[in-house]
């Protein structure tokens, strides 16, 4: 209380509720604490003030140390920022100061700034304690390792190889160092962890086999590239969130400034992540020039180049926690909010996304990120993600031959046409892929047909089974047959969405009738399900139901490409046929398919059928495929 405020350029106005005068602060960086050190207000000149009554601060570095531990202890983490702070301004070698602003900055997140207070502690040698030296090691190689600099944290914690607690971070950082070079990782473990804690989930970012070229005719004019040829389900880049967002409280990390730039406007996910950005740049000024790199829309200058960040050794100070490391440009922050946020999709089974357990209003989480947001978008995408707590996995959707674009989906593409025009014009582009160009030659009174005929069927999802229900299906799935015409263009792609929807419907009513009438209507519920798995892109070779295996020795689909989308329904058809031809005595058809259920999977998560049992162990329970499944891949 009693702290004066100089407040940069504010747009002074009446607010439009009541007409009260109101003062507009633009961003955060235009809030300035004032004092003698502050540059920002250096040669300027004041007319007339009155300056009432203000706290007489503390004269001594101990009574700002005493005051810090205080807010500490409550866990007013900038407040006892601010006063250590304080002290240390008093008194620069005051290393205690030091190693307590270091943890509260560990605490607040501000890693960089961690390790810089550490590293000062650490420089003064044999003038402090060992006690005190050992604090230091522990908290820079802490810091280190969360900044991503493995090598840095290995050395540091060596310097204690006989204390247990450094030893931790010296383990935690091989690990990371080795998934950051090798691209290998512990994926059933990394699930695990996401379903215990969003926060919980750590691992290195890595990049493959890609780099960023410039591209005409999109808003970045970049995109990313492969630099060698690569096989369907490869790593290509695993990424950390700068910043994230949620509708859930509990996966959004208590903001270090009280939030009160959220509005209305903003939806509750893009506020969380922009103020969680803020604070990261507050910190950090390296994450300035990861923001400048961001396409901003139109509206705003061209982004800059992409490139690495500087070294912590070239990285600015954080001079005091109530002066930002960098001038926060909030009109760019906010539109490469808009423009790169990115949603994280929480990896669950299938029944529970399929259950009320699964909200993804709630669970759903919103990323920026540096990298992943160069990839432009194809409604048929090169590449797919996956995410496991704040980090981003890009693997090859397909075999991909050098220099080719690594593209990926912004938005659901088993949306109508024309709801994917409008979602691209939403993100300032219109999308070209040839799923897109196909429609358009289709037309727009085919395309309407397909929604309604789809509209129809949909009406039946929940109706008990009887013939009328069975009759409708076939006549709409026939429908939506006949709105996707044959043209040239369609030889280079078949993938036709909404035929996975009838057919799949198909398949479920023939596995009713099987209930009800016989096994004759195995074949046709088969039929039915490869119909629908090769509507979203997968190359059936052997369509074979009885008699001899055609691929003895290999999968029944072709390797090279996995499903455009619809993932998680294209791998229950699957393991819906591996029940179908397991009830018939097919066991080696069945055992082919259930490999093909973990293989399509792999390429698109990774980690083979041990995640794929994590994962899918109450799917494998509930259609009767566990000993089967276990028996195959013992």
């Amino acid at each position: 209380m009693g702290t004066i405020l100089a407040i940069r350029e504010p747009t002074y106005k009446l607010s439009a509720m009541n007409s009260l005068p109101v003062l507009l602060v633009d961003s955060p960086s235009d809030i300035v604490f004032l004092d003698s050190d502050n540059s920002i207000l250096r040669r300027q000149t004041w007319g007339s003030a009155t300056i009432g009554r203000t706290p007489t601060p503390h004269t001594s570095a101990e009574a700002w140390r005493a005051s810090g531990v205080t807010h500490f202890r409550a866990k007013r983490w900038l407040a006892a920022a601010v006063c250590f702070s304080n002290g240390i301004k008093l008194d620069p070698n005051e290393f205690i100061l030091r190693l307590n602003r270091s943890e509260v900055y560990i605490r607040m997140g501000w890693y960089k700034s961690a390790f810089q207070d550490a590293e000062k502690v650490l420089l003064a040698g044999n003038n402090v304690d060992d006690v005190y030296l050992r604090k230091a090691v522990f908290r820079a190689a802490k810091s280190l390792y969360h900044l991503g600099e493995y090598n840095m944290a290995i050395d540091m914690a060596n310097r204690r190889q006989r204390d247990d607690e450094c030893q931790t971070w010296y383990t935690k950082a091989s690990d990371r160092l080795h998934e950051q070079l090798s691209g290998e990782y512990d994926w059933n473990s990394l699930f695990q962890q996401s379903q215990a804690s969003f926060e919980q989930v750590e691992m290195a970012e890595f990049t493959g086999p890609v780099q960023v070229r410039d591209v005409n005719g999109v808003g970045g004019g970049r995109g990313i590239f492969v630099n060698r040829d690569v096989k369907a389900g490869e790593l290509l880049m695993v990424s950390k969130a700068i910043a994230t967002g949620s509708g859930n409280p509990q996966h959004d990390q208590s903001t270090t400034f009280i939030n009160c730039i959220t509005n209305d406007v903003l939806p509750t996910r893009t506020a969380a992540m922009r103020s969680q950005l803020i604070e990261r740049l507050w910190e950090d000024s390296r994450v300035d020039l990861i923001v400048q790199a961001l396409y901003a829309g139109s509206d705003c200058p061209p982004p800059s180049s992409y490139q690495p960040l500087p070294t912590l050794d070239n990285s600015k100070l954080l001079e005091h926690p109530l002066r930002p490391s960098t001038d926060i440009d909030i009109t760019r922050l906010d539109r490469a909010c808009t423009f790169n946020g990115i949603g994280l999709d929480p990896i669950k089974s299938i029944i529970a996304r399929s259950k009320n357990d699964f909200d993804p209003e709630l669970d759903c989480v919103s990323g920026i990120f540096s990298l992943p947001s160069l990839c432009n978008h194809s409604c048929l995408p090169s590449a797919h993600w996956s995410s496991f707590g704040k980090f981003i996995c890009i693997r090859a959707n397909r075999n991909l031959r050098k220099d080719d674009e690594v593209t990926i989906q912004y938005f659901s593409v088993h949306a109508s046409f024309e709801n994917r025009t409008q979602n691209a014009l939403h993100w300032g582009f219109t999308c070209h892929c040839v799923l897109c160009e196909m429609d358009r030659a289709d037309g727009e009174k085919a395309c309407k047909e397909r929604e309604e005929a789809l509209s129809l069927l949909r009406q039946d999802f929940d109706v008990d089974y009887d013939d009328g229900v069975m009759q409708r299906a076939l006549k709409l799935a026939d429908d939506v047959r006949r709105t996707y015409r044959d043209h040239e263009k369609r030889g280079q792609c078949n993938v036709k969405p909404a035929r996975f929807i009838a057919h799949d419907y198909l398949a479920a009513l023939y596995t009713e009738r099987i209930l009800t009438e016989g096994i004759q209507f195995f074949k046709p519920s088969i039929e039915e399900g490869m119909k629908a798995i090769e509507a979203v892109g997968v190359v059936i070779l052997d369509k074979s139901i009885s008699g001899k295996v055609n691929c003895e020795s290999s999968l029944p689909i072709d390797t090279t490409r996995g499903p455009t989308h619809m993932k998680d329904e294209c791998l229950r058809a699957v393991l819906h046929i591996v029940v179908k031809f397991y009830t018939l005595g097919e066991l080696r058809r069945a055992e082919l398919w259930l490999k093909t259920a973990v293989y399509l999977e792999d390429i698109h998560i990774g980690g083979g059928w041990q995640l794929f049992q994590s994962r899918h162990h109450m799917l494998l329970q509930e259609i009767g495929l566990t000993k089967f499944a276990r028996f195959i891949f013992s």
